[in-house]
């Protein structure tokens, strides 16, 4: 899941840099526009759309391995529960 997640990041810069150097539509696009255009105010929207995007992303990815932390630490809370009641 560590591959995925970190995969993804790079998918998203990869295809933002790709849209820079086309530059016909896209996220990337729109960021050159009001770049060449000086209007930073219109250029950070996407630049956080792409940075929501890849905080969700992620999250997704790192949902499944949460759930497996939280059985392997009640696994853990149990069996210490055993170990501290032997006699």
């Amino acid at each position: 899941m560590t591959g995925l997640r970190l995969g993804l990041g790079r998918a998203i810069i990869g295809m933002v840099v790709a849209e820079f150097f086309t530059a016909i539509t896209g996220l990337g696009a729109i960021i050159v526009k009001y770049g060449n255009q000086y209007d930073t105010a219109s250029m950070f929207v996407p630049i956080f759309v792409l940075m929501f995007l890849g905080v969700v992303l992620s999250a997704l990815c790192g949902a499944p391995k949460s759930g497996s932390h939280r059985g392997r630490r009640r696994r853990m809370i149990e069996a210490r529960r055993e170990i501290d009641n032997l006699p």
